[in-house]
């Protein structure tokens, strides 16, 4: 759920006793967290893309989920 989706949520009383800041910080934890992994995870998924003992359903669906030339 993006920032805004939460903020608005939060606006509607869906997150009652949140503050903005407080949604607003989980925000930008949740990134963070997400970005020191960021290496690590796209690591794995290539390690399952080019396993030879990985089913090919496996790596199919490692190469769906890695970013490509999507990262930025």
């Amino acid at each position: 759920m993006s920032a805004g989706a939460l903020q608005k949520k939060r606006a509607e009383g869906g997150l009652a006793g949140i503050s903005k800041g407080k949604v607003a910080k989980s925000v930008t934890e949740i990134r963070s967290l997400a970005r020191s992994h960021t290496r690590t995870a796209i690591n794995v998924l290539v390690g399952i893309m080019r396993s030879k003992d990985a089913t090919a359903a496996a790596r199919v669906t490692a190469r769906q989920r890695h970013p490509g030339p999507r990262l930025g």
